[in-house]
């Protein structure tokens, strides 16, 4: 892997990273993994400052394999076989992998874990998709100086009127789970962070950095694929766009932003929301639905670390710190 110019598919929460991926799975060169969530919310530092030992390797391997698996499974034809890929996954990461033998760091694994995904989907190069990562490109950058970055983006009111309702096509305890992780207090923070920080890597890195726009995919997604196509050196017509633009409303009629997601939003991300639009909406008359969301706040709030808490590698404390650092301070 140390001769490739690695890409990532980063960028805001909903919006447009699941289009971009099988986008781009459509081609015969790439192929697109995720959300591994390997360099940022489940990093695991090495245990000596460099390597890993050899329980926590093969743990850090399976997690990554694991959480990678999810985006090819998805992005792949529905006459797929699912259970064929697991156990070519397995066959190769047996033979290719052996931490008793051999000292591993965190670029090691992904490394490795790259090139068993780039055998089982027979493509000659893998993209890592995981929109939180744009918040960690200095890391990725630190093993891959020239990894390169598609860095998706979207209206401040489409992205939390998506984040607010992904929950709404899930079942069971994967419901719960993410339907705790919404206030309107707090996805405002989340997008002003990943704009500030889209806006920051466009100026640190530059010509490794492709801004896709949710809004451009929406209005032509051809043109938008040909942009793509350049970034990645493909030909024209390499790539077939995905026919279905919102996953998040795919079945469902589109609900409309309560005066309280509006309010905080406004409030919080208020400048950029300008800065992105032009002009912010207007907040509405629903008095008692704003009075509620400050009632809620201190809960919700630690609601969403307790899940956050169980489902990440890193201090949750810390990483909330990270994202708050990256939305208000320059």
């Amino acid at each position: 892997m140390k001769s490739k110019e690695l890409f990532f598919i980063v960028g805001m929460a909903r919006s447009g990273t699941v289009w971009t991926s099988q986008t781009i799975s459509s081609s015969k060169k790439f192929g697109v993994i995720g959300e591994s969530l390997f360099w940022g919310r489940n990093y695991v530092y090495p245990d000596d400052g460099e390597y890993y030992k050899e329980d926590t390797a093969n743990r850090v391997m399976i997690e990554f394999i694991k959480n990678a698996s999810v985006v090819p499974k998805k992005n792949l034809s529905s006459d797929f076989d699912r259970d064929k890929f697991d156990r070519d996954v397995k066959e190769f990461l047996v033979g290719n992998f052996d931490p008793a033998a051999n000292r591993y760091t965190p670029k090691d694994i992904f490394d490795i874990g790259m090139s068993i995904f780039s055998n089982v989907m027979n493509k000659p190069e893998i993209i890592e998709k995981t929109p939180h990562h744009l918040l960690w490109v200095d890391r990725i950058c630190e093993s891959y100086p020239n990894a390169r970055f598609i860095v998706t983006i979207r209206d401040p009111y489409e992205c939390m009127l998506s984040y607010k309702h992904q929950s709404d096509r899930m079942v069971g305890k994967e419901k719960e789970k993410i339907s705790l992780l919404y206030h309107p207090a707090i996805y405002p923070i989340i997008w002003r962070a990943s704009y500030l920080v889209a806006k920051q890597v466009m100026k640190n890195y530059e010509d490794r950095i492709l801004i896709v726009k949710n809004e451009d995919i929406q209005s032509n997604q051809i043109a938008t694929a040909r942009r793509i196509e350049g970034f990645l050196g493909l030909e024209e017509g390499d790539l077939t766009p995905r026919e279905r633009l919102n996953s998040s409303f795919e079945t469902t009629e589109k609900p409309n932003l309560s005066s309280a997601d509006v309010f905080w939003m406004n409030l919080i991300a208020g400048d950029l929301v300008i800065d992105y639009r032009g002009s912010k909406l207007d907040v509405g008359y629903e008095v008692g639905c704003i009075l509620l969301s400050f009632l809620m706040l201190p809960i919700s709030v630690f609601r969403a670390l307790r899940v956050r808490m169980k489902d990440s590698n890193i201090n949750i404390f810390s990483y909330s710190v990270h994202w708050l650092k990256k939305a208000f301070v320059r």
